[in-house]
């Protein structure tokens, strides 16, 4: 089980673990780490941290990494949100968040930010900006520990890892 540290200081997390014998969980850093190169591959052999986890493909990316996995194969990660945003009538700026386990069309929602106040599109771009970035750096760091990335989603946004066909596995 690989649960982040906060988990550590969860009282329920920890009564749910005293229960389970045969449960050793793997705790991960969460914190965003931002710099240069070196300063960041050195954060990130360590453990104390990753590119900003905006979503749980990136933490879920660098825990395998860091398990000495060779090969990750990314399968459903489509991020194809920037056809999903809208501004309304009120200049709201929407977001419609499709799920592959999603029933029915999801309707356009305000996203709200860390304080439950809607962001705004610029804020909206630059979280995805972020993300994709942070595809870019994740894929430098697999580099130097020579980790392949693929990207086997059938249609992906995601740039920064070598495409292949799942048919192809």
């Amino acid at each position: 089980m690989i649960v982040p540290f906060s988990a550590k200081k969860s009282k329920e997390f920890q009564s749910l673990l005293s229960k389970k014998k045969n449960v050793n969980p793997i705790y991960f850093n969460l914190t965003g780490i931002e710099g240069f190169d070196f300063f960041t591959r050195f954060l990130f052999n360590r453990k104390l941290g990753s590119p900003r986890p905006h979503n749980v493909l990136i933490p879920s990316i660098m825990n395998m990494i860091h398990l000495k996995y060779k090969e990750i194969y990314i399968v459903g990660a489509d991020h194809s949100w920037l056809g999903e945003i809208s501004v309304n009538e009120e200049n709201e700026a929407l977001v419609r968040h499709r799920h592959f386990y999603s029933k029915g069309s999801p309707k356009s929602q305000k996203m709200m930010d860390y304080i439950k106040r809607p962001r705004k599109l610029h804020e909206i771009l630059n979280k995805f900006y972020l993300t994709f970035r942070g595809y870019w750096e994740i894929q430098a760091y697999a580099d130097t520990r020579n980790v392949k990335i693929y990207n086997c989603s059938e249609e992906s946004m995601i740039d920064a890892f070598e495409r292949k066909k799942l048919s192809d596995m």
